[in-house]
């Protein structure tokens, strides 16, 4: 378990409020619904760019959403704990046998 990351003040949220924080993927999606407006909104663009940002920021950092690490550092967790309990079942399954085994 020591493997497992700490949460670095971001309240259990994940890639997309530390991305709000950072903005890079903010302003890639920003970016990207910008660029398919239609012709008729593009003059907008400086405007509902301004109007966009705290939209984003506030719905994204609503999701509960987990950073890639702390994904990875659960699925690895997850991982050792299906093999401990493949393992515990096998010994149990054996010490059924020796017990159904033993004369009475």
């Amino acid at each position: 378990m020591a493997d497992i990351p700490q949460n670095s003040g971001s309240a259990g949220r994940g890639d997309a409020q530390a991305g709000a924080q950072n903005g890079a993927p903010l302003e890639s999606l920003l970016d990207s619904l910008l660029q398919h407006l239609p012709e008729q909104v593009r003059g907008m663009r400086d405007e509902l760019q301004k109007n966009f940002r705290p939209v984003l920021q506030n719905r994204l950092s609503e999701l509960d959403l987990v950073t890639r690490d702390e994904f990875d550092a659960q699925s690895r967790m997850l991982a050792r704990s299906r093999a401990r309990l493949n393992s515990l079942q096998a010994d149990l399954e054996r010490l059924e046998e020796q017990l159904s085994a033993k004369p009475d």
